[in-house]
């Protein structure tokens, strides 16, 4: 992952890929809106190549429930 575009790389538009082609920047920049309206967020680490994270709660949890709290 190029370290130039690590900071807008959810913006859409934004792409790494050569130049060409329609509908490039939109996978992660949907990714991203998808995960954020499940309450989560899309994250990324370019250690030795791209993970890409997301953790998507449980329907019916919450954050601030103690355990085996309904």
């Amino acid at each position: 992952m190029d370290p130039a575009v690590a900071d807008s790389l959810f913006d859409r538009g934004v792409s790494t890929k050569p130049i060409g082609g329609s509908m490039r920047g939109v996978g992660l920049h949907l990714a991203q809106q998808i995960a954020e309206s499940w309450g989560s967020h899309l994250r990324f680490v370019n250690e030795a190549g791209a993970v890409f994270t997301v953790e998507i709660p449980v329907l019916g949890s919450s954050p601030d429930r103690e355990e085996g709290q309904p």
